[in-house]
């Protein structure tokens, strides 16, 4: 899955599927699979984010860059994906893809 975003205040999105979800905060910080970490993630700019699902690993990358790899295995939930901001802010979103090795979904 991969997507544009930009935030127009301060705020964290929240998107993955039920059991990996991954929080981008734009005061800096990152949270996935129970790692955390800091990342530029500003607001009033465009970010590009992906979450790729695989079979042996998990890998979320920030505007080209990988924030966080795990190898603990494949995500067990397929569908649905979940997208959410902590607070009631204006954000943007551009070019949203949901893909498979072989299909768009």
């Amino acid at each position: 899955m991969s997507f544009e975003v930009n935030l127009e205040e301060h705020g964290a999105l929240t998107v993955g599927k039920k059991d990996a979800m991954v929080t981008l905060d734009s005061k800096g910080t990152w949270s996935f699979q129970g790692k955390n970490g800091n990342l530029a993630f500003a607001p009033k700019q465009w970010h590009t984010v992906a979450l790729n699902y695989g079979t042996s690993q998990q890998t979320v990358t920030v505007d080209g860059k990988v924030v966080c790899n795990v190898l603990s295995g494949s995500s067990k939930a397929k569908l649905p994906i979940s997208l959410s901001l902590d607070r009631y802010i204006f954000a943007s979103f551009d070019n949203f893809a949901v893909v498979n090795s072989t299909s768009q979904v």
